[in-house]
C-alpha cells in the first residue's frame, strides 16, 4: 500500500470479521496507544485550564450521552 487512501480502500473490502480484527490490531499497537494517551493528556489539560479560568457550565448528561454515542459510531 502506498498511502492512507489505499489502506482505506482495502479496508472497505474487508468483511466485518476482518475489519474488527484490523481495528483490534491497529488500536492495540504501542504507537497508537501512546498517541491516544498523549491526546487524552492534552484534553485533560485543556479541561483543567478551562476550569481554572472559570469557563464552566452545568453538566448536560443528555449532551454527554449523545456525544458518546456519536463518537462510538465512528
Amino acid at each position: 500500500m502506498s498511502s492512507v487512501a489505499d489502506v482505506k480502500k482495502a479496508i472497505e473490502n474487508f468483511d466485518p470479521r476482518q475489519r474488527q480484527e484490523f481495528v483490534h490490531w491497529f488500536t492495540h499497537r504501542p504507537d497508537f496507544q501512546h498517541q491516544a494517551m498523549e491526546e487524552l493528556r492534552r484534553d485533560i489539560a485543556d479541561g483543567i485550564a478551562q476550569a481554572d479560568r472559570g469557563d464552566l457550565g452545568p453538566l448536560d448528561m443528555d449532551s454527554v450521552r449523545r456525544r458518546v454515542k456519536e463518537a462510538t459510531r465512528k
